[in-house]
């Protein structure tokens, strides 16, 4: 294989699996999709300064390690196990805290925490496995083919579903009036995020048998970080239907529009575009969907945080386009 098809083969494998993990993730968010500008920013930054910055600070915790452990295999176990989970999650963490403290209103429920985490850690594994198909790309198509199942498909969601952890404990925090869980529920979801990709580390390392314990460990915490997800999802909707009831009592919704803007499968045949026929009418009511979540999602800030950041004048812009849009509709 030559080195120009070598980059090639590696590019791809890299950067497409990543890139459809999170256009995935992101469409599955029904009720009220985060800004793709800021998506696709939590990406680059999971791609470009995680992966940099973590390679400096491993460098300089590899140093310093080699100076304390002897031996060539004890060295590896602390770099793999304990230097790269450490650095690597604070270093992907940070893009999560400017999230949090400059766009924390995008942040309406635990989803959205986990999806801005998972987002960053798909940024960072698409590089991350570059370098690694380009290293180990030399040995052979063989052994790439299998390192490329390993990492893209088999272990594909590791790095977001470390980071998602992070990104859980501060949207935990983000509706906590109490001072004390808002800096513990960050820092155990950093914390969990650590022990879990010390975990696959070291297990990972130990041949096929550890392959399969850390395939198992994984995928057990995959799994419950998507049930979260499916939780959060029913909870949004339940909101939104709360929230909704008082704006059919005003006159600014038909009750039909309410009951579908509080609609899981409506929403997710919206997605599909599996109804309505006329172009204007599909695109109003989907912008009328949108419009319920965000104003539903806003109400529940004001009944949660207060004002924070223009609740109450937002309510009455959002409820003016709702009660627009609903008499077209109508």
């Amino acid at each position: 294989m030559s080195a120009l098809t070598l980059l090639f083969v590696a590019a791809f494998a890299g950067l497409v699996p990543m890139l459809c993990y999170t256009a995935i993730l992101w469409w599955l968010d029904h009720w009220e999709r985060e800004p793709l500008p800021l998506v696709i920013g939590c990406f680059l930054w999971g791609a470009v300064p995680s992966i940099v910055f973590s390679i400096v600070w491993s460098l300089i915790f590899g140093t310093i390690a080699a100076g304390i452990f002897y031996g060539e295999h004890a060295l590896t176990i602390v770099e793999y196990s304990v230097i790269a989970p450490f650095t690597e999650e604070i270093v992907k963490g940070l893009g999560l805290l400017v999230i949090f403290f400059a766009f924390r209103h995008e942040i309406d429920s635990l989803f959205d925490g986990i999806l801005y985490g998972a987002v960053i850690g798909f940024g960072f594994a698409a590089v991350e496995n570059v370098f690694y198909f380009i290293g180990y790309g030399s040995e052979g198509p063989g052994q790439l083919t299998v390192l490329i199942f390993l990492r893209a498909i088999l272990f594909g969601l590791n790095h977001a579903f470390f980071t998602g952890l992070t990104g859980l404990g501060l949207a935990m925090a983000r509706f906590q009036k109490d001072a004390g869980l808002k800096l513990l529920l960050p820092l155990g979801g950093l914390g969990l995020a650590m022990v879990c990709h010390a975990t696959h580390n070291f297990f990972a390392g130990g041949g096929l048998g550890g392959v399969v314990v850390s395939f198992i460990v994984d995928w057990f915490g995959i799994f419950w970080l998507f049930a979260v997800i499916l939780w959060s999802m029913n909870h949004q909707g339940n909101l939104i239907r709360h929230y909704l009831n008082e704006e059919v009592a005003m006159g600014v919704l038909q009750p039909q529009q309410a009951q579908l803007a509080g609609s899981f499968s409506h929403r997710l045949a919206c997605g599909f575009g599996l109804f309505g026929h006329h172009i204007t009418s599909r695109q109003n009511s989907h912008r009328l969907d949108q419009l319920c979540a965000e104003l539903a999602f806003k109400k529940h800030h004001l009944a949660t945080m207060g004002e924070e950041t223009g609740n109450s004048q937002a309510i009455g812009e959002l409820r003016q386009q709702v009660a627009q849009i609903s008499q077209q509709l109508a």
